[in-house]
Order: structure tokens, then C-alpha cells, then sequence
């Protein structure tokens, strides 16, 4: 899942895509992930840690307390929709605030930058 969110071009966004896809690797594997037993902020505060340092299994120490046995892929669409936190609509959906706001955005910038994640201009 780390791996996903270092190459995604955004820090935010994309997030359930990203939660199906893993699942569906998971499944491949003969284990799940039990989201539902995961707290969003405690997610976010691991994924980030991992993002700014690949590699280094901070996402998997966090995920590994939530491993369960597989799901039939019939369950994943409720089991997904279900979790607090994924409809993008509430405020406390909001982690660092509005990307319009000059502070978050700068935040992100300087994020990119650390990342060294340049856009090539001729692709």
C-alpha cells in the first residue's frame, strides 16, 4: 500500500482505488486486511511515515495487527463503503485542511520537493 501512495502523483486522493486494488493482491495472497479494525488517523499517521520512507516497512509494522483470513470479493464492496472516514464528505475527512488554503498547499510542496518527485514536461 506504500509503495501505491509513494508513486501516486498526489498525497491525498484516490484513496478507495488504491484500498481495492491492495485488496485484491491481499486476496491473491490468502489474507485480508480488516480495515474496519483500523483507526483512519493512526492509518494516515503510518502511510505518511511511510511515504516520506519507502522501504523501510513502517505501513506493514502498522498494518500487521489487522491481518485476517481472506474475504469472498462479493463482502469488499459493503466492507469498503462502510469504513468511517472514506466518503470524502464529512470534516473529519479533512486531514491537513483545504489544498486551496496557502499553508497546506506550501506543505505539499515542500513534501514533493523532499520526495524529489519531479514531473517530466515532455511526457
Amino acid at each position: 500500500m506504500g509503495l501505491f501512495a509513494y508513486g501516486h502523483p498526489f498525497l491525498d486522493g484516490n484513496g478507495r482505488t488504491m484500498l481495492v486494488i491492495h485488496s485484491e493482491l491481499c486476496h491473491r495472497a490468502g489474507f485480508c486486511i480488516e480495515w474496519h479494525r483500523t483507526r483512519k488517523a493512526d492509518y494516515l499517521a503510518a502511510l505518511s511515515a511511510e511515504i516520506a520512507s519507502p522501504g523501510k516497512g513502517i505501513l506493514d509494522a502498522y498494518l500487521l495487527a489487522f491481518v485476517g483470513a481472506p474475504q469472498e470479493r462479493h463482502l469488499w464492496g459493503g466492507a469498503i463503503g462502510g469504513l468511517p472516514g472514506l466518503s470524502g464528505r464529512g470534516i473529519e475527512d479533512t486531514v491537513e485542511g483545504e489544498y486551496a488554503d496557502e499553508q497546506v498547499s506550501q506543505k505539499y510542496r515542500e513534501f514533493e520537493q523532499q520526495r524529489d518527485y519531479r514531473i517530466d514536461p515532455d511526457v
